[in-house]
């Protein structure tokens, strides 16, 4: 969801700092979350190369300063189960097990 709405859906007027929010996946259980908000144009990444955050709950609210107006973006959520994605872990060290799964938005624009 984008600010209470289908993230699946191309939406425009999300403002400069949307809330994203999701459901756990229903196979398995996450440890953790990442989310990715890019320009959706090749053209904008010139603008704005992108951003990464990791998300230990299914609630995200963008950062000020963030997204610029007039630029269409795209979210990757993903969803992470692994000990490396837990609290306690170094978040850059992978092990096994390990699994993910992707979820993509629609085109969005502030």
């Amino acid at each position: 969801m984008i600010n209470g709405t289908d993230a699946f859906t191309k939406q425009s007027g999300v403002g400069l700092q949307p809330v994203f929010s999701w459901s756990p996946p229903t196979l398995g259980a996450a440890t953790g979350y990442q989310v990715y908000l890019y320009p959706a144009s090749l053209v904008d990444q010139t603008v704005a190369n992108g951003f990464t955050a990791r998300v230990y709950g299914t609630t995200f609210r963008t950062p000020p300063g963030l997204l610029k107006s007039g630029i269409s973006y795209l979210a990757v959520i993903t969803s992470y189960q692994g000990r490396q994605f837990t609290l306690d872990q170094n978040p850059w060290v992978i092990g096994y097990p390990y699994y993910s799964a992707d979820c993509v938005s629609a085109i969005f624009t502030p």
